[in-house]
C-alpha cells in the first residue's frame, strides 16, 4: 500500500519563475496548460499538476528510492492518474479557496482518509509538523480504533508510518504542509 500526499497554499505560492511550467510539465501537461486562461483556472492549473506530482514521487519513495524530477511523473488529469516509469497510480484531488490538495494511492479509495486543517496566523515549521503528526494520530483513533496513547507517527527510511502496539504494527502515513495548510493522510 503506497500513498502520497501534498498540498499548496495558493495564497504563499507567490509568482512562478517565467520557466517554472517547462522546468516541472512534459509535453502533454505544458499543452494543456498553455491552452487555459491566465485566470484563477490557469493558475489553479499548475499549482494541481505540481501537488500530483510531489505527492506521486511520495508515494513511490515508499517503496523505491528515486530523484524527483517533475517531468517524469505523468498526471492525467481527466483519469484522474499519475504515471511514472510505467507504473500508474491513482489521484485524488481537493481544491478550496486557497487550498490545493492532492493525493496519489495504489489502495481503493474506501481505505484512505485524510484531515487537513488551516492556521489563521503565520506558523512557524515546528507548528506545521506538530499539527501533522496531531492530524495522522486523530486519523488513527477514528479510523483504527486506537488509543491515541497507543499511538505513534515514526520514520522508517524518511518515510512516515502510524505505528501501534510499540511499532508491531503500521500503516502508511503521508504528512504535508505549506502556508497556512496542514493535512495527513492514513491507509490502512
Amino acid at each position: 500500500m503506497r500513498l502520497g500526499n501534498d498540498i499548496v497554499d495558493r495564497a504563499y505560492a507567490g509568482q512562478q519563475h517565467p520557466r517554472f511550467a517547462q522546468r516541472i510539465l512534459n509535453t502533454q501537461e505544458r499543452l494543456d496548460y498553455e491552452s487555459m486562461p491566465r485566470d484563477t483556472e490557469g493558475y489553479d492549473r499548475i499549482w494541481i499538476y505540481w501537488a500530483a506530482k510531489e505527492a506521486a514521487w511520495k508515494a513511490i519513495q515508499q517503496q523505491r528510492k528515486t530523484l524527483f524530477s517533475p517531468r517524469t511523473f505523468a498526471v492525467d488529469l481527466e483519469q484522474e492518474q499519475v504515471s511514472f516509469e510505467g507504473e500508474t497510480l491513482a489521484l485524488r484531488l481537493h481544491v478550496d479557496g486557497d487550498l490545493v490538495f492532492a493525493e496519489v494511492s495504489d489502495s481503493p479509495w474506501s481505505r484512505v482518509h485524510w484531515r487537513y486543517t488551516q492556521f489563521f496566523s503565520e506558523p512557524t515549521a515546528s507548528d506545521q509538523s506538530q499539527e501533522a503528526r496531531r492530524l495522522a494520530l486523530s486519523l488513527g483513533v477514528e479510523i483504527l480504533g486506537c488509543e491515541e496513547a497507543d499511538l505513534s507517527v515514526s520514520k522508517v527510511d524518511k518515510i512516515p508510518y502510524l505505528q501501534a502496539e510499540k511499532g508491531q504494527r503500521s500503516w502508511p502515513l503521508s504528512l504535508t504542509h505549506h502556508g497556512r495548510y496542514v493535512a495527513a493522510s492514513l491507509t490502512y
